[in-house]
């Protein structure tokens, strides 16, 4: 165990993946410091030297997550551009992998968590604010590009995609990953075509 006030980042960060793991496979409830540390091969006493309350653990996962997920899809959206790099990035964000499914797994267990307590809540808030700015970059260009009508509500338009996102996330472990991208693929392609015939109808997300 490192001395008392000298902390590793490495070894703060493994603990983090570590939680992060553990999260994603037993939910907050079961993902005691107990067994965090048992995974990681440490003490409790090593990992509360870094993260003296669970909450601080459980805080330091979400943004960690949020992170890794955030770059993923910031990278997808700039394969493309307008309504293709909407595609890309939203795809992106889908569980078509193990990496993405266990992100899924964590975001999960934080938004059953969070119906009890607010605080839980704050991360997943951020994540989906994160989300929206990313997103609002490829609409820009779709409007500058004429792809879309100018009258387009960009805040309520990335709305929409985020929650057609989270719905087709939720439902993945009904479909192979071959599938979910298919799926995906062509309601994304049908509602990005709906809008570049629809005239706007809002001026803010209600």
């Amino acid at each position: 165990m490192p001395r008392r006030g000298v902390r590793d980042p490495a070894s703060k960060e493994r603990i983090v993946e570590t939680a992060r793991r553990c999260i994603a496979v037993s939910g907050l409830g079961g993902a005691t410091v107990r067994a965090i540390a048992a995974e990681a091969g440490v003490s409790t006493g090593y990992v509360m030297h870094y993260f003296p309350d669970k909450r601080q653990l459980e805080a330091a996962v979400l943004v960690a997550n949020n992170a890794i997920a955030g770059a993923r899809v910031a990278r997808a959206s700039r394969r493309g551009r307008g309504l293709a790099a909407l595609t890309t990035a939203v795809e992106a964000v889908l569980p078509l992998d193990a990496d993405r499914r266990l992100e899924w797994q964590v975001w999960i267990a934080f938004w059953t968590a969070a119906d009890a307590d607010e605080q839980r809540g704050d991360g997943l808030v951020g994540a989906r604010r994160a989300l929206k700015r990313i997103l609002a970059v490829p609409f820009a260009e779709a409007i500058a590009d004429g792809e879309l009508p100018e009258a387009l509500d960009v805040d309520y338009e990335c709305e929409r995609l985020m929650t057609l996102a989270a719905g087709l996330g939720l439902t993945a472990g009904a479909s192979s990953a071959a599938e979910l991208r298919r799926l995906a693929r062509r309601m994304l392609d049908d509602h990005l075509a709906s809008l570049a015939t629809t005239p706007a109808r809002r001026t803010r997300a209600s």
